[in-house]
């Protein structure tokens, strides 16, 4: 795991909570934003918002992963750093979350 080698077995991983947890960053590449949900600057990017009640707002893998890890409880985000070899650079670069920012 994160490059090095570990004694966990495919059983061990694909049971353990942090396989669940990670599974649930969204990989969809849209977001429907509703007109009322949307800012002044999307609504002037997207005048067509007042036609059609929104827009489609394209996402990054980056921004599904932040949103994911921004919505995740103490306990769940510590069910990710716990992994063993745990590394915030890998973790980083895949994900585009800097767990040092909290």
């Amino acid at each position: 795991m994160f490059n090095k080698p570990t004694d966990w077995t495919f059983e061990q991983w694909f049971n353990c909570r942090a396989r669940r947890l990670l599974n649930e960053i969204d990989d969809c590449p849209l977001e429907y934003v509703y007109l009322s949900d949307m800012t002044d600057e999307e609504k002037a990017a997207h005048p067509e918002a007042e036609t059609t009640g929104g827009y489609l707002k394209e996402r990054t893998m980056a921004d599904n992963a932040r949103k994911w890890w921004e919505g995740l409880s103490a306990d769940d985000r510590n069910v990710i750093l716990s992994l063993p070899n745990f590394d915030a650079a890998i973790f980083k670069e895949i994900t585009g979350i800097d767990v040092s920012n909290g």
